[in-house]
């Protein structure tokens, strides 16, 4: 049943220790989302090791997907 998804989902939740990451981390993250979340890292920065690059682009959580200016973004760290 679903509620036995979401108690199981909550458990693992609840016993879940962040380990650090030692990569490097790129955020790509909207402008609009941020107005609700003033941490650019969104969290991240507690568990990276690593450095954190990021990204705000124009737009909300859905729009930025067919954003040219994150196409451009993303091409760098893809090539």
């Amino acid at each position: 049943s679903l509620f036995r998804v979401f108690k199981a989902n909550s458990q693992a939740i609840a016993r879940y220790t962040p380990q650090p990451y030692l990569g490097r981390i790129t955020f790509f993250y909207a402008d609009e989302s941020m107005k609700q979340n003033q941490d650019p890292s969104l969290g991240w920065a507690g568990v990276a090791a690593g450095s954190i690059t990021t990204h705000n682009i124009s737009g909300n959580h859905y729009s930025i997907i067919e954003s040219k200016i994150l196409a451009q973004k993303l091409r760098t760290y893809l090539n």
